[in-house]
């Protein structure tokens, strides 16, 4: 899968403004704040309506104006999304998509950015986000049935906080019809989660093996806050505590995964280079997978990774990235990448949202 064009209406720093790009590599460069990633933050919306970089939608729109406009062209199809104040609405081939489920995932995208090396090293938050963004980039059912248990939580939060005795809590029909339905939704999607990280582990050490060359194995291992059977009379048996803390302690809201070799946690033991072989891996696993479930091969957008990494690191990313790969990479320095990873590529050179572009073959 490969984006030919991209066009740009009130997208942050960005007036007007159109890309053709090289259907390998495209190589985008200047100081920082002037609007390359801006570029790839643009695809990446395309694919998961939404932003890498805020949860705030309205940042993304140019000051002064009243909505931004993205617009993007593959071989056979177009894509175009317009944000503003009042949502998002999109379109495929100029029909109106009513679901946003519907238009995600569409474009098969994978992007690499420094904050990713806090999946492996930082709290579980982002690493449930990860599972639920790349699982359900695949699934669509497992979109709905996310929003479904998120529905649920929040009203078995607010029964909790209703109820005034415990013993009155436990005996509440309504929220004994909520913790059924919230445990079945919870054991939906802790199979749908270990089957998606097994899946990635297995991809994984290969990987992380050609780029690290350090003997380690890393594996990827569920950490589930919920055990695999009888999730309801496990919520159940939480309840004088869920009571005391008002809050729902038990499901795939709190779960989360790690990285170990053998017995060792990565975050924990690992170098900064190897945190940083271990999130490309992890990423280029995920590439793979994506490639195998869709039988597509996503564009790959690398956020100012190059200038992290050394010649072997550069080289060994790239050719896993096979000549499939449309690939979109961000610096401030062009000479910040090797030369011998320079070759059929186009460059555009960024200043304030002014773009100029030259191609080499």
């Amino acid at each position: 899968m490969s984006i030919t064009t991209l066009s740009l209406k009130y997208m942050r720093v960005y007036e007007a403004t159109s890309f053709s790009f090289h259907p390998r590599l495209n190589v985008l460069t200047g100081d920082n704040a002037q609007g390359k990633t801006t570029v790839l933050e643009s695809i990446y919306y395309l694919s998961y309506t939404r932003s890498h970089r805020t949860s705030s939608d309205k940042e993304i729109i140019r000051t002064d104006h009243a909505f931004a406009k993205i617009s993007a062209n593959t071989a056979d199809t177009l894509y175009e999304l317009v944000v503003s104040p009042h949502g998002k609405t999109v379109k495929v081939n100029g029909a109106p998509v009513e679901k946003l489920s519907a238009f995600v995932g569409d474009l098969s995208v994978v992007m690499f950015a420094p904050e990713d090396l806090d999946l492996i090293k930082g709290p579980p938050k982002g690493r449930r986000q990860f599972m639920n963004m790349q699982g359900t980039h695949q699934n669509r059912g497992l979109m709905g049935e996310l929003s479904r248990y998120q529905t649920l939580l929040k009203d078995r939060n607010h029964r909790i906080k209703q109820v005034s005795t415990l013993e009155a809590l436990q005996n509440d029909g309504l929220f004994q019809v909520l913790t059924q339905r919230l445990a079945s939704s919870a054991e939906t999607i802790m199979m749908q989660r270990k089957a998606f990280l097994t899946a990635l582990s297995t991809r994984l050490t290969p990987i992380y093996q050609a780029i690290a060359q350090d003997g380690l194995v890393p594996v990827i291992q569920y950490v589930p806050s919920m055990a695999f059977y009888d999730h309801a009379t496990q919520l159940r048996n939480m309840i004088p505590r869920d009571f005391q803390t008002k809050t729902t302690n038990l499901g795939i809201h709190r779960d989360d995964f790690l990285i170990n070799h053998l017995t060792e946690d990565f975050k924990l033991h690992a170098s900064q280079g190897q945190i940083r072989s271990l999130a490309i891996a992890l990423k280029l696993a995920l590439v793979d997978w994506m490639r195998d479930v869709k039988g597509v091969t996503p564009m790959v957008l690398l956020d100012d990774v190059f200038s992290e990494l050394d010649v072997h690191r550069q080289n060994a990313l790239l050719k896993h990235l096979d000549e499939r790969t449309q690939v979109f990479i961000t610096t401030t320095d062009l000479n910040l990448i090797k030369r011998e990873n320079l070759k059929n590529y186009s460059h555009f050179t960024i200043n304030q949202g002014k773009v100029q572009v030259d191609h080499y073959e």
